[in-house]
């Protein structure tokens, strides 16, 4: 069997796959290639789904127990801090304005950490700290909620009844999105993006990371005022 074909359910079955698949008569110059894309798939089943305590174990592990999966083992760290199910980040940019959010959920959880941050003159600041909400009334239907969080001075403070509600459907190209509550006063439509591109899914799966980018996208670009941008 290819070993590239496997779904692995640990480091140590994937260890021992690996281990067995570099004893084989594999083409010298492809070696080095099949070898670390079997890292890579390794890694990438076992943590794809990881919360974020779990991948950074998985990096102080790349210095002890997991050494073999070094060097790539690096370059999965940051790709499983950016790009998986449960962590990820992602820049959207607005008027000449990058801003990176960033959500961590712990696996099966209806609820997510989010931060946003904007970047201007090369300068990285804070501009929303609370959660995103999610859940999932009917089979091909996901609702994303984003509570209003505002910045007290020394702490963020998340409203319970101000938030802003996207929902996405699986047969559907574009989203819903409703304000509640004060919510609907931080509106901003100098986006200068069409209505209808605006309104499209993020992403080609009907996921729920695929949910909570499309309302990122709806929040960031279309409710501005509500980050704290001073």
């Amino acid at each position: 069997m290819n070993p590239l074909a496997v779904t692995y359910q640990s480091l140590a079955e994937g260890r021992a796959a690996f281990e067995a698949y570099q004893k084989t008569a594999l083409p010298p110059k492809e070696r080095p290639k099949l070898l670390a894309a079997l890292k890579r798939k390794i890694v990438l089943d076992v943590y794809k789904n990881a919360y974020k305590p779990d991948i950074e174990k998985f990096k102080q592990s790349l210095q002890t127990t997991e050494r073999w999966l070094l060097p790539e083992g690096n370059d999965l760290y940051l790709v499983l801090m950016n790009e998986g199910e449960n962590v990820f980040s992602e820049n959207l940019t607005r008027r000449g304005i990058v801003f990176n959010y960033a959500i961590e959920r712990r696996p099966n959880s209806d609820v997510a950490g989010l931060t946003i941050k904007a970047v201007r003159n090369n300068m990285s600041n804070l501009v929303y700290s609370g959660s995103v909400k999610v859940s999932q009334p009917a089979p091909d239907q996901i609702d994303v909620e984003i509570p209003l969080s505002q910045n007290m001075g020394y702490m963020w403070r998340e409203s319970k009844t101000d938030c802003l509600k996207v929902s996405v459907s699986a047969n559907l190209p574009t989203v819903t999105v409703q304000p509640c509550g004060a919510m609907g006063t931080f509106a901003d439509a100098s986006h200068g993006i069409p209505p209808a591109e605006l309104a499209k899914k993020t992403g080609d799966t009907f996921t729920v990371k695929n949910a909570i980018r499309s309302a990122m996208r709806q929040f960031i670009m279309g409710y501005t005022k509500a980050l704290k941008m001073s």
